[in-house]
């Protein structure tokens, strides 16, 4: 266990493209998990999250402000 807990610590240092690229070969590695496809979709909007407070363009980084700009962006 403690080489998991130094893995996952070395991991969050990285740069949000990379621990989203992880992210996703992790959940992947999990195929035929019943949650994996929702685990997928959970891991893409926190990836896609990540890099917009990182480029300023998530203005409002609550859940619902979070909503809100991904609705209007559907919109568009």
């Amino acid at each position: 266990m403690a080489d998991a807990a130094r893995i996952l610590e070395e991991a969050l240092s990285l740069a949000a493209d990379q621990r989203a690229r992880i992210a996703h070969e992790l959940i992947e590695s999990l195929d035929g998990d019943v949650g994996a496809e929702r685990a997928l979709q959970v891991e893409a909007i926190r990836a896609a999250l990540v890099e917009g407070e990182a480029s300023g363009i998530a203005e409002d980084s609550s859940l619902e402000g979070i909503l809100t700009e991904l609705r209007a962006s559907r919109a568009r």
